[in-house]
Order: structure tokens, then C-alpha cells, then sequence
């Protein structure tokens, strides 16, 4: 089946729409309606087989303004219903269009993505060439001159698709797996929306029960003790800790749940959440006498729920039954090679999880969800504790793991107090070993073991995936490249910058609703801006403000800007006069933090 990425642009006396073949962008079709050309019937001879088209947001507006041309809609009754659209002015008639059977399949990637992100951030985000608002107003009126900047534009926004066609492919793959194996269409779900589907249909055909009655299940407390979530073999030796849990058993966790304690020379932050430690700016280094070990608690929450029967007051013991399940087939994947089921039952049943505290869903009992969240917190914390007793130090812990900074000589005894915690607890563990470990906090954070783990401020876009990117903010990669050179390669952070040639590690981008007026403010004058834009701190160019009636608001203090909204990626680097102090006073600001002795760079 052919596959074509398309978009619709739409005016009150102009159409246009272009087709790209995902496999071959030589193979493409532009299709008009302006004046005297009207392609309509070409366009329903195209669309009325069997061909797949992908697109951006275009289960709620392209596909169906290409249904309603199909039914025979002018040019202005179109343009009038793409505006109720967007004004979510929906009617009976839109939603007829909408669940119109058609002959082509649909993929919506911004469905499948699952975020309020917008064509524009995906293309930014892509580091596409050309990052475009629409360069007319929605209602002019279209003269002759101005196709061809309106079919540019409509290029624009079609081209960028084809690139996510590839590089999505693994969620693409994903859920064509998920299509075959659980005979359920999640083509265009989004990744919290699969496991959704998967268990509807799992659990209402093991209870004989219609899904639309499963959706409406929920279970609501107005009261629930923390004491009545507590896991078994939760128990502690120590006085403090001991003292501690008695004194936090009658909370009542509707009310919310949130407390500090210090302990191991660290302060623990508990909350209806994961356990994690207040963790002070530091670099450890393995020697040899030392070693840095993280063990982190293998599937955590789903071990969880199966060690203490966990599951919705609404819902039977299939709940359990199904949820184990899915637990050893993702253990036998993993086993086979099978990655994509894996990965499939991994998100699956991390999912499970998340759905019990959210009221949108018909997992939600919140007894359940604290009843995992708030064992889990404690669990860990009877390692922490066993760990303390037996004289290792403790340097960190985060929801599903601890790292220890340990003797060498001691790793044996180690591994042993570890096994009697996994013994008593029911969990296992998994270990890593660092070469390096270097943090701002809790969470901002570069190991180096047999490979470099990167968290936070320290995170390329390399280290996820394209489905991961787009759920972040677009901000200069060269800052943690920089970091990394610095602490794990030992490259000096002004090598690192007068080596770079790539503009896009330097750039970042916002987007400014609507209700500002995004400007670039200069000698030559302010020049209005396109409301998504993209940028880097440059020797050159101007201040870079958003405006409303009140207020001026600069967007990135402190320095000049150049807009580059568009790339030439041929153009030598130098050509852009990038400002490398601002972008080594970024690097500075997080140095600083680590090693507050550090002796302030001034090459540039």
C-alpha cells in the first residue's frame, strides 16, 4: 500500500493540497482550487483507494476537509468549516466527516506523539532547514501573485513529515506489533493511550463485560490512611526510622503526603510520589580503593503490585492475573530478543501504574496507586537503612535506586547485604558501576561506567529518540556537550567551543502566544517576527523581546540575537558570528555549581 505524507492549506478562495510518497519525494502531487482551476475530482480520484495518508493533526482538520471536498464542499464552504474547526465550534456535521468511511487509512503523528505540539516545534526539533509560520493572514483573500509563497510554505509543512515517517518508525513499528498480537487498532495512540487499549480489551474479554461499562469503573476515597498502603515486610531496625513510620501512619494521604527526613547524613524527600534525596553538588571518582555502585530495584513498581496483590477495589483478581502476565512475557521477550514486544509490555505495564492515580481513567482507586508509590518509598529506605547499619556510605537514592561509594575490599560483604534485602523484601537488583559520577542535584546528573549515562542539564538530544525529543524544550546542545567533554573526557570547555562548526548545537527556540508580538529590536529599527522562531546568541544582530500592551519582556537577557529561521547547512560557521561567551557563561553557571572553586574561562 502506497503512503503518502500530505497537508492542506486553506484560504476563502483558495485550496491547496500536496501529496508526498514517503519512499520517493520525487513522487509528489500538488492539487488547486483558485479561481477557474478546480482539481476537486482529481483530488477524490487520488484519496478514493487503497493508500495510506499520513499527516500532522489531521484526524481533526485535513482529513476532514478532504472528506467534506469529497462530498462535494465549495472552496468557501471549506475555508467556513475549517474555522469552526479550529475555533472548536464542532458540529454534528463535523463530526459526521470525521467518522466517514473512507477507502485511504490515516496516521496522525500528532496523535500517535500524544503532546500539544505543534507542527512548527516539530520542525524545529527535526532541525529542518526552514522553520515557517503561515506567511498570510487565515483570511485573505488569495491573489495570483501569491501562490507561489502559499505552496512553499504548504512544502514546508509536508516534507517535515516524511522525515518523521523514518525517524518514528520504532513507535511506527511499535504499534503495528501491538496491532497483530492484540488484534486492537492503536495506529495513531499515543504511547499512554496503547496499554489503555490493550487492557480493555484484555480485561472486559476475560469478564465478559462491554468496554464502554469498564470505562465508566473508577473507585473514589474521601479518606485513606497511609497505614492501609503499607507493603509487607516493610519494617525498619533502627529507633529513628522505627519512630519515624509510627509517626506517619495516621496521615491521611487525600489530604496529600509530604515529609523530609534526615538520615545517613542525608535528607530524604517523601512525598505520594518516588523517594529521592536532597543531594548537594559533587564529583565522585572510583579508585583503587573506592568504587561507585548504583543498584537499582528491577521493574519496581510492577514488582510492587504483584509481591502485595495491588490492584483496584472495581476490578476482580483477572486485574493481577493479567497484569502477571504481561510481566513474564515481557521477562521472556527481553529473554528471546523480542525487543519491540518487550519494549511493547514495558510501557504496558509502567503505564498500569500511572492510571491508577488519574481519575481520567478506569484504573483510578487511590489506594492502589499509594499503596505502590508510598511502599516503594519505604522499601528503598529499608536498603538505605540496612546499608547505613552495616557501615557502607550512602551517596544518593531516586525512586528505584541507591548509589553507594564502597570499598573495594568490602564489595563481597557488598553484594551480601544487599541479597538478605532482596530475600526479605521479595525485589531484585541490578547493579552498575561508575568510573565517574558527577551531579548538580538529585536529578542533573553524568555517570561514566561501561557507558555514559546522562540526566537532566547533562542530556544530549542523542540520548533519546526523536518520540522523547519532542516532549522537551529545544535548548543548546552545545551546554551539555561541553559538560561532557569537561568531566568525562577531560576536554577543556574552551577547546570544546572553539572547536565547534555546527549552528544547530547552538541554537534554541520559543514559541509566543498569540497574544504577544514577537520582536527583534535593533539599530535598524523593531522588526516583527513570526510567533514560532528559532535563534542563537550572536556578536550581531538585536534584542530579542515579546510584547503586549503593557510590557516588554526580553527573551534572552544579556546578549544580542540572531533569528535563524532559516538555515543555510552549507553556510561556514563562521559566518554566523555566533556570541561563544554567552554560550561558555551557560557552561560556567553549572560549573560553579559543581566545583565552586572553579577559576572563571575568559578565551573568548
Amino acid at each position: 500500500m502506497s503512503i503518502f505524507a500530505f497537508d492542506i492549506e486553506l484560504f476563502k478562495n483558495f485550496f491547496s493540497v500536496i501529496f508526498v510518497n514517503v519512499d520517493n519525494v520525487f513522487d509528489n502531487y500538488t492539487f488547486l482550487i483558485f479561481e477557474d482551476r478546480n482539481d476537486s475530482q482529481k483530488i477524490r480520484e487520488f484519496v478514493d483507494r487503497p493508500i495510506t495518508l499520513v499527516g500532522y493533526n489531521n484526524l481533526y482538520f485535513d482529513n476532514v476537509i478532504l472528506n467534506a471536498l469529497y462530498e462535494g464542499y465549495s472552496c468557501e464552504q471549506l475555508y467556513e468549516l475549517g474555522q469552526k474547526i479550529i475555533a472548536e465550534r464542532e458540529s454534528e456535521a463535523v463530526f459526521a466527516l470525521r467518522r466517514k468511511s473512507t477507502q485511504y487509512k490515516s496516521i496522525d503523528f500528532k496523535e500517535l506523539v500524544g503532546l500539544e505540539v505543534g507542527l512548527k516545534q516539530v520542525t524545529v526539533v527535526l532541525e529542518w532547514p526552514k522553520v515557517q509560520d503561515l506567511p498570510l493572514p487565515h483570511d485573505a483573500i488569495i491573489k495570483k501573485e501569491d501562490i507561489p509563497l502559499i505552496l512553499s510554505y504548504n512544502e514546508n509543512d509536508v516534507l517535515p513529515l516524511v522525515e518523521m515517517w523514518e525517524r518514528l518508525q520504532p513507535e511506527i513499528d511499535l504499534r503495528k506489533r501491538v496491532n497483530q498480537i492484540y488484534k486492537v487498532d492503536v495506529t495513531t495512540q499515543s504511547e499512554s493511550k496503547i496499554p489503555n487499549v490493550i487492557f480493555e480489551k484484555l480485561y472486559s474479554s476475560a469478564e465478559g463485560i462491554s468496554v464502554k461499562e469498564l470505562k465508566a469503573k473508577r473507585t473514589n476515597r474521601s479518606r485513606l490512611l497511609l497505614e492501609d498502603c503499607l507493603g509487607k515486610h516493610i519494617c525498619f531496625q533502627t529507633n529513628e526510622l522505627k519512630l519515624f513510620l509510627d509517626e506517619i501512619k495516621d496521615i491521611d494521604l487525600i489530604g496529600g503526603f509530604k515529609r523530609n527526613l534526615r538520615f545517613a547524613n542525608l535528607t530524604f524527600n517523601l512525598g505520594v510520589g518516588g523517594l529521592h534525596t536532597q543531594d548537594n553538588p559533587g564529583k565522585f571518582y572510583s579508585t583503587e580503593e573506592k568504587i561507585i555502585i548504583d543498584a537499582d530495584v528491577t521493574s519496581f513498581y510492577p514488582a510492587i503490585i504483584l509481591k502485595n496483590n495491588i490492584k483496584p477495589e472495581h476490578l476482580s483478581n483477572r486485574f493481577l492475573e493479567l497484569f502477571g502476565n504481561m510481566t513474564r512475557e515481557r521477562t521472556e521477550a527481553k529473554a528471546q530478543g523480542d525487543k519491540i514486544k518487550a519494549d511493547i509490555l514495558k510501557i504496558s505495564i509502567n503505564a498500569v501504574f500511572g492510571k491508577l492515580g488519574n481519575k481520567d481513567y478506569w484504573f483510578y482507586d487511590p489506594k492502589a496507586f499509594y499503596s505502590v508509590t508510598i511502599s516503594g518509598q519505604l522499601y528503598l529506605l529499608s536498603l538505605v537503612e540496612l546499608l547505613t547499619i552495616h557501615g557502607f556510605t550512602v551517596i544518593s537514592a531516586n525512586t528505584d535506586g541507591v548509589i553507594c561509594f564502597i570499598d573495594r575490599s568490602r564489595l563481597e560483604e557488598y553484594y551480601q547485604v544487599c541479597k538478605e534485602w532482596e530475600k526479605r523484601c521479595g525485589f531484585k537488583l541490578e547493579y552498575s558501576s561508575y568510573d565517574r559520577y558527577i551531579r548538580r542535584d538529585v536529578n542533573n546528573y553524568i555517570a561514566k561506567g561501561d557507558k555514559i549515562k546522562r540526566k537532566g542539564i547533562f542530556e544530549l538530544r542523542s540520548d533519546t529518540s526523536l518520540y522523547r525529543r519532542l516532549m522537551k524544550s529545544y535548548t543548546p546542545e552545545i551546554v551539555p556537550k561541553a559538560l561532557t567533554n569537561h568531566f568525562i573526557k577531560d576536554i577543556g570547555v574552551e577547546q570544546t567551543l572553539a572547536e565547534a562548526d555546527n549552528i544547530f548545537e547552538f541554537l534554541m527556540s520559543q514559541r509566543v502566544n498569540k497574544k504577544f508580538a514577537c520582536i527583534l529590536r535593533s539599530r535598524e529599527g523593531d522588526e516583527v517576527l513570526q510567533h514560532t522562531n528559532r535563534y542563537y546568541a550572536c556578536q550581531e544582530g538585536g534584542v530579542l523581546i515579546k510584547k503586549d500592551q503593557d510590557r516588554e519582556i526580553s527573551i534572552l537577557a544579556g546578549t544580542n540575537v540572531r533569528v535563524a529561521n532559516e538555515i543555510d547547512k552549507l553556510a561556514p560557521f563562521n559566518n554566523y558570528r555566533v556570541n561563544l561567551r554567552y554560550y561558555q557563561s551557560e557552561v560556567e553557571k553549572i560549573l560553579n555549581a559543581v566545583e565552586p572553586k572553579a577559576v572563571p574561562l575568559s578565551l573568548f
